[in-house]
């Protein structure tokens, strides 16, 4: 180093050692402040400091920055763009590459993409290798399909960090602000050799397996298999490729072509597995087989007959469409009827009165056991299926680890594959948990856990204590729009609950906090909920090789407990117990002591609403039922004795409850979820805006429909789309049903980029597009119904009988074939067909709706 530089280096570090300055002190003070707040949500208190820090030093970058990042923090990021858009203007040099960042992220965050590049193409100049730089401006290319761009930053990204860290941050399956998504992964694959010209030397290995796992995690096999055979080829003696190649082809049920371990190594493996046989008296002990990673033991194991999640949906699917399922076929729903069925059972079975009565435990249970069966029942004809083809060979289940969260729900989740794996024991068959480490075995055992993660029920409110009197009671689980109706109440305790419904249901294009707070805590403080702990004993040692780059020996070790014995039911009282008691004797004592007389809680069974709900009617109280959904739910479930009065959205709701319950008043109340505002005007020289919403064809792992026809229906219409698309003016959108129901991806799975259709996540009621036209495919959507409201036409297309949760009728609303569905957007493409169609379906559902 020269002697200048050395200097300068000096000077620095002696300026950083420096004691701080009273003026430093104090906006340190000042942004420790506003971040407590921040961190609180306390929005208004944050700026109140900053704005007084400002007025002291205007100039501060430090101050400045965090003004702007407040304005992201409390979601406004149009107002965040504009103070970072100004800094970036006039601050350029004074910002950090964190600064940077937080420029490029508001432009993202507020649509501004084109905005965003420009940023992003500035802070690159400044810090090419900055990886949190680089991680942002890749997520930009992304966004703005630039796809040769979108390589050399992931690859730049990805040198820089495992340079650094052995371990790095993978790639990312899709934006977290959903502005690309899991596709984008495709054209990046596809544009791996243009982009090789724009690189200073070749993308390497590491990246290319990178990219494969990204592409394993989103179900993209065919991808994932391109870029490991390009590698091969580039890399030919690179070990890891060709055991990642290898075991790419082993997962996808594809040919897998040479192998780089010996049919002898195959086979020692699988004759090291102990054999099974089943005592048929309860839940079997658990089976652990643990092996590293890149190693011949896991392409042993992976050889044979191995599940992983990407497996248990292709052979649900493969199964239950050749076996043709009577669940989704029934008009009616059977997989209900026996969730209550066996909820009943339990309820009489555990009942523990007077708090909790036989019937109070069977609903408060209800949709957890449904939701449950969503699960185990599959995996019940998945175990079937998979002893026959083992014959006596092992079944081996991989897990993530060895904490698997019970009672989580069908969204996510891996205790499916437990109940699978309880199931294999079951038939006799000889199967294992897998799991999949890092490096080889040591001398330690594991521990199996079973932990709680009882979603439903996990407390989403934050409580601001009120502990006087109050004669009414408001549960929030799954109510739509419990703010306005807390706000009309007047002496009214808000009681702590979990499934708390957010403002605008699936959308994933901006933050939503939870709407209000709890006045009063039902749930304790600490969990009651126990952590079910299965230690292990080793019965055997695997041995095997390392086919990493550097070679060696790889130790795997199989591990076995003690049977876990007992039913399924038997362990549902212990796992759910602990916190329904609880639940039970605060609501009664809470009930009591403030004389509540009334309880107002949702139409949807959560356990807090069923037992505030019966708590305040076996006092002597009322309850009163409001809506989840424009459409009423569990109907057909609600005890008679369980309410007083209920709240539908539609008339064809009001009347589903007055069919039920003759001697109940039903109110049909449209503004308990709706409100109507003018219809649209037509906007001529603009297309029609088409927008999909996705449904939910699987319930778990359970299919709710004909899966096969739902299918091919979706190739068809948009194949139809894409022909009229030729001929008007037609842009189709595509409306995710979160992440767990059909959401963009499976799109792109199921239909590709045909009719040039784009995803968008704003809820229905958020949506400003030009000349909208509302519609889903198979099953309606209360988005249809929301949509009416502000005056959007709609139409559902299906070719199929399907069991559907709306209340929309074909005599009052369009339910049509792909082919009509064409001409009904065809002719909407005018004004005056646009209006019409508006005119004909406001006038037949104007009493149904109420407007």
């Amino acid at each position: 180093m020269a002697r200048p530089a050395r200097a300068a280096v000096r000077r620095l570090r002696q300026r950083r050692a420096a004691p701080p300055t009273p003026a430093e002190e104090q906006r340190a003070a000042w942004l420790a402040e506003s971040a407590a707040h921040v961190e609180a949500r306390r929005f208004e208190d944050a700026e109140r400091v900053l704005d007084k820090a400002l007025a002291s030093e205007p100039d501060e970058i430090t101050l400045l920055a965090a003004r702007a990042r407040l304005e992201g923090r409390r979601g406004d990021w149009a107002a965040a763009r504009d103070r970072w858009a100004e800094l970036v203007a006039t601050r350029a040099d004074d910002l950090n590459a964190p600064g940077w960042v937080s420029a490029v992220h508001s432009h993202r965050r507020a649509r501004d993409i084109d905005a965003a590049e420009a940023i992003a193409t500035q802070a690159l100049e400044r810090y090419a290798h900055r990886r949190i730089v680089l991680w942002e401006t890749a997520h930009v290319a992304m966004a703005r399909a630039d796809w040769d761009q979108a390589v050399v930053r992931w690859v730049r990204y990805w040198r820089s960090a495992a340079r650094d860290d052995p371990d790095p941050r993978p790639l990312p399956r899709r934006a977290s602000q959903a502005d690309w998504f899991e596709a984008a992964w495709h054209e990046v694959v596809n544009h791996l050799d243009s982009a090789d010209a724009l690189l200073d030397r070749p993308a390497g290995p590491l990246f290319h397996r990178a990219l494969a796992r990204v592409l394993g995690k989103s179900s993209m096999d065919d991808d994932r298999i391109r870029v490991l055979e390009r590698a091969a080829r580039l890399y030919p003696d690179d070990a890891p490729v060709a055991y990642e190649l290898a075991a790419a082809r082993l997962e996808s049920g594809t040919t897998p072509g040479a192998l780089p371990i010996g049919a002898d190594e195959v086979a020692e493996v699988r004759g090291a597995l102990p054999s099974y046989t089943a005592t048929g008296t309860g839940l079997g002990p658990v089976r652990l087989v643990r092996v590293p990673r890149h190693s011949s033991l896991e392409l042993a194991l992976r050889s044979g007959h191995y599940i992983d999640r990407p497996a248990v949906g292709r052979l649900v699917q493969e199964i239950s469409e050749r076996d043709r399922w009577p669940e989704p076929l029934s008009p009616t729903n059977i997989l209900l009827a026996q969730a209550r069925a066996w909820a009943d059972e339990f309820g009489a079975r555990f009942a523990s009165p007077p708090h909790l009565p036989a019937e109070t435990l069977s609903d408060a249970v209800m949709v957890n056991v449904y939701h449950e069966s969503a699960l185990f029942v599959p995996m019940q004809r998945l175990a079937a299926e998979l002893a026959a083809r083992a014959a006596g060979e092992p079944v081996l289940i991989e897990v993530l680890g060895t904490e698997l969260g019970y009672l989580e729900g069908y969204a996510s989740g891996d205790f499916d594959l437990v109940f699978l794996y309880f199931a294999l024991l079951e038939r006799g068959a000889n199967a294992f948990l897998v799991r999949i480490e890092n490096e080889s075995v040591g001398r330690a055992t594991e521990t199996v856990r079973f932990v709680p993660k009882w979603r439903s029920v996990m407390a989403a409110l934050d409580v601001v204590e009120d502990p006087a009197p109050h004669t009414r009671a408001v549960v929030p689980a799954g109510i739509r729009r419990v703010v306005p109706l807390v706000e009309e109440l007047d002496d009214v305790v808000v009681y702590q609950s979990g499934s708390v419904v957010k403002e605008f249901a699936y959308d994933r294009s901006i933050e939503q906090q939870y709407p209000i707070h709890a006045t009063a805590r039902l749930h304790p403080e600490e969990s009651v909920l126990q952590t079910f702990e299965y230690p292990l004993t080793r019965v055997a040692r695997l041995t095997g090789r390392a086919l990493g780059a550097e070679g060696g020996r790889a130790r795997g070790s199989v591990e076995v407990g003690e049977p876990l014995g007992g039913t399924w039911q038997e362990w549902l009282h212990r796992a759910t117990s602990p916190l329904l008691e609880h639940l039970a004797r605060t609501a009664a004592a809470d009930i009591e002591r403030r004389g509540v007389t009334e309880a107002h809680i949702g139409d949807h069974l959560y356990a807090e609403s069923v037992i505030v709900g019966d708590t305040v009617r076996r006092a002597g109280g009322r309850v009163i039922v409001w809506p989840h959904s424009t459409n009423p739910v569990h109907v057909d479930l609600r005890r008679a004795d369980s309410f007083d009065e209920v709240h539908a959205v539609t008339h064809s709701g009001a009347e589903a409850w007055r069919r039920a319950f003759p001697d109940k008043v039903v109110h049909h109340s449209a503004d308990s979820m709706l409100s109507p505002s003018p219809p649209r005007p037509f906007e001529p020289g603009k297309p029609v805006s088409l927008v999909i919403f996705g449904g939910r064809s699987t319930l778990g792992n359970m299919p709710t429909l004909d899966t096969a026809a739902h299918r091919e229906l979706y190739i068809r219409l948009f194949d139809e789309l894409a022909a009229l698309r030729e001929h008007h003016p037609v842009d189709v959108y595509f409306k995710p049903r979160g992440l767990t129901g059909e959401h963009e991806h499976w799109l792109f799975q199921t239909v590709g980029k045909t009719a040039g259709w784009k995803p968008i996540y704003q809820h229905s009621l958020r949506l400003e597009l030009p000349n909208m036209v509302f519609a889903s495919v198979s099953m309606g959507t209360s988005a249809l119904i929301e949509g009416l409201t502000r005056g959007v036409p709609g139409f559902v297309v299906r070719e199929f009988p399907v069991r559907d949760y709306t209340t929309l009728d074909a005599e009052a609303f369009p339910i049509v074939p792909a082919a009509e569905a064409m001409e009904l957007l065809a002719k909407a493409t005018t004004a005056e067909g646009y209006d019409e169609l508006v005119a004909r379906e406001l006038h037949h559902m104007k009493d149904e709706l109420g407007l």
